[in-house]
């Protein structure tokens, strides 16, 4: 999937090209390497993005008859597909199976709500609960946004007893249960108020209607408990058909799966507070409409607790796929520690008897590392092929965040990892800021490649090579707060001699989303830089460049430069994930410099720092860390905006043409052109639109200027372009 520019038509438009459908897979024309732990093991999720809150769904993707589980981190919106092995053994496969993933926020339960036996998506909508419908195309699955009269926008509605509709709210810090809650084969809603006190039950009443979400409010204090605020105990009534009064208003964040605990056939809650480290075990005495919870006990009930600080999230899932509903708790919050992992308790088939087998669930099979990972290619042992740092920063005790480096050493097809605490003389110097960054280049001009470490307080810190061998780093000497700089807070580098003078420059990516640039202004031996964005020949606001999305004030931009052919082209990760690239023009390093469409194929992470390799001509590789300390990997080609074929101009068919404004028009290809990239420009050069598309594709034209506009289509068959004039 490419990632270019976000342009507004309307409203459906943006909805269906920004929600950056992912396909996870990777391209089979560049070797991808292996990766290996310590011992020499593969590592089967090495590139399955690490886990910092991370949930769990299950579902037979490919349908061999047994259940694959898809995982889906809160804070860096990477989703895995792992597969079952035995027991609770999972291996990862998220690229050998063919699914384009939506983009997701906040949360993710996968169901299947219309019982089509293809995968459907729950999520936090604009106003509560967004749905997305999935099908299958081929062996593959796809996603689309459901709207229409069950929404409002993109979120679910419920009538009330006025008969007037109004969005079902659920707060994006919550896990809902979506669960068939009275038996009637429908899946139906629970979720906490605004307060976090009360737990509202919704019921589907689709048999009756028809319709596939049909919902009202059938109570508003399910249970009849509340959550007291003094203690985060659960208050019990005495009375099936009174709630207790709230006592005060709480804070929201409430993690709630649905489970029969005592085999007794009614439905009983697992809860998950914040600030609260335990799951909480609700006994239910009454029925499914309505609950009567007459008991409460700290999950599991017997043996070692679920403990997880500060907030637990508990999903019922068959793990070990025997039968019985397993329970898997993980931090649903910004864990206070990187201690602490998924934990597993199964169900030994006895009525509340659960058994735990681990704390520290799949980690054997990712590379997590803690958070804020930034990987960077750069020869340490020797060998032609560069090894791999990646710093990150760990937090395991009241001291808050520590910054590492992890060691990866090339072995022949792939990484091994040599320690995560490379360089521990350095890791106890490095203070004052987390989130750091790495960049790699010859700053002294002795032949040898020296690392260059960066803080969240915009600090430097150089390591001087020692080696005098370009393909080995030996540490002479650690420069502390190096040249006295200090850059813009988040700062993420990388030297480049952008200019051309046979210096290397400093470019820095930062919280806003713009990219500094300080130039180099001392010799080959003895390099001098000033931090004052005022100082001659630096820039505020490289290329006029954001890495920003609608709405986000934070941008995280993180920058590297690549030789394309003649080009040089800038590569940033962002805040948001999407990959960021732009054509070099230094006779306007103010810019604006010209956006570039790059095809990437997978999605890499939010708050992702990017490693970069050209493989070819038409190809590059490239690594991403990402907040939840993992590593995603993917392969680029540059989409070309103009080729020595021309396909025939009347092959390209837009209808109708002219259109009145406000209309659809219809692009298709005679040829038989099935997937190419599309822009669409005024006639005065404004782009609008530039993203790659399936035709035959549909636009509206709703706020479209009336005048002449012109449609390009390039594919691998050629180009074409077309005027369309909208009246």
């Amino acid at each position: 999937m490419r990632f270019s520019s976000y342009h507004q038509i309307l409203f459906m438009w943006m909805m269906l090209l920004s929600i950056g459908m992912i396909h996870w897979g990777r391209a089979q024309s560049v070797a991808v390497p292996e990766w290996y732990n310590e011992k020499g093991e593969t590592i089967s999720g090495a590139m399955s993005g690490g886990f910092l809150a991370p949930q769990f769904s299950m579902f037979d993707l490919n349908e061999d008859g047994r259940q694959e589980l898809i995982t889906f981190d809160r804070f860096s919106g990477v989703i895995g597909v792992w597969q079952h092995l035995d027991g609770i053994r999972y291996k990862w496969i998220g690229d050998k199976i063919d699914v384009e993933w939506p983009r997701i926020k906040n949360w993710m339960l996968i169901r299947d709500f219309n019982q089509d036996g293809v995968p459907d998506i729950f999520t936090q909508g604009l106003h509560g609960i967004a749905v997305y419908e999935g099908y299958r195309v081929g062996e593959g699955i796809r996603f689309r946004p459901l709207t229409g009269d069950s929404f409002i926008d993109d979120s679910l509605v419920y009538t009330t007893r006025a008969n007037r509709k109004t969005n079902i709210y659920h707060g994006p810090d919550d896990i809902p249960v979506i669960a068939d809650v009275d038996g009637d084969g429908d899946l139906d809603i629970m979720t906490f108020d605004p307060q976090g006190t009360f737990l509202h039950y919704y019921e589907n009443q689709s048999e009756k209607s028809g319709n596939d979400f049909d919902f009202v409010h059938k109570h508003q204090c399910w249970g009849t408990f509340v959550e007291s605020l003094l203690n985060n105990e659960i208050v019990l009534s005495d009375d099936p058909t009174i709630c207790p009064p709230a006592f005060s208003k709480r804070h929201s964040g409430g993690a709630s799966a649905m489970i029969d605990l005592n085999g007794d056939g009614i439905p009983d809650l697992l809860v998950g507070d914040r600030d609260f480290p335990f799951v909480k075990g609700l006994f239910n005495e009454g029925s499914a409409d309505s609950g009567f919870i007459t008991r409460v006990d700290t999950f599991p009930f017997y043996g070692e607790k679920a403990l997880l600080h500060d907030f637990p999230a508990p999903y019922v899932l068959d793990i070990d796929q025997d039968g019985h509903q397993d329970v898997v708790a993980a931090h649903n919050d910004y864990p206070k520690n990187d201690l602490e992992g998924v934990l597993v308790f199964r169900n030994t088939g006895s009525p509340g008897d659960f058994e735990k087998m681990t704390d520290q669930w799949l980690q054997d099979e990712l590379i997590d590392l803690g958070q804020y990972s930034a990987p960077l290619f750069v020869h340490i042992s020797g060998q032609e092929v560069p090894d791999l740092l990646v710093a990150y920063n760990k937090t395991i005790d009241d001291r808050g965040p520590l910054n590492y480096l992890a060691y990866f050493q090339w072995v022949n097809d792939g990484y091994q990892l040599v320690n995560e605490d490379f360089l521990p003389e350095v890791r106890e110097r490095l203070k004052g800021g987390y989130q750091p960054g790495l960049t790699a280049g010859d700053i002294d001009g002795d032949g040898d490649v020296d690392i260059l470490i960066t803080l969240s307080d915009g600090s430097c810190h150089l390591l001087e090579n020692g080696s005098d061998d370009p393909h080995l780093f030996e540490l002479k000497s650690f420069h502390q707060y190096w040249q006295g700089l200090l850059l813009p807070s988040g700062v993420s580098p990388a030297f480049f001699d952008i200019d051309g003078d046979g210096l290397l420059d400093l470019i820095a990516g930062n919280d806003q989303g713009t990219i500094h640039l300080f130039r180099n202004h001392g010799t080959r031996q003895n390099p001098q830089f000033v931090h004052h964005l005022t100082y001659p020949g630096n820039v505020r606001r490289l290329g006029d460049i954001r890495t920003n999305e609608p709405g986000e004030i934070i941008g995280r931009s993180s920058p590297e430069i690549m030789k394309w052919e003649e080009d040089l082209i800038l590569v940033s990760g962002s805040r948001s994930g999407r990959i960021y690239f732009y054509k070099v023009d230094m006779d306007r390093p103010e810019g604006p410099w010209e956006e570039l469409d790059f095809d990437v194929d997978s999605y890499s992470g939010r708050y992702n720092r990017l490693a970069v390799r050209k493989t070819g001509r038409e190809e590059f590789y490239y690594l991403s860390g990402n907040i939840a300390g993992g590593l995603t990997e993917g392969v680029g080609t540059r989409v070309k905006t103009g080729v020595e074929q021309t396909v025939e101009d009347q092959d390209l068919q837009i209808y109708p043409n002219p259109v009145l404004a406000g209309q659809n028009i219809l692009i298709s290809h005679d040829s038989g052109m099935s997937r190419a990239h599309l822009t669409i420009s005024q006639s005065h050069g404004k782009q609008m639109v530039s993203r790659e598309v399936k035709l035959p594709a549909k636009l509206e034209t709703t706020g479209w200027i009336p005048g002449v506009y012109f449609i390009k289509v390039v594919s691998n068959m050629g180009s074409v372009t077309r005027p369309l004039v909208v009246h």
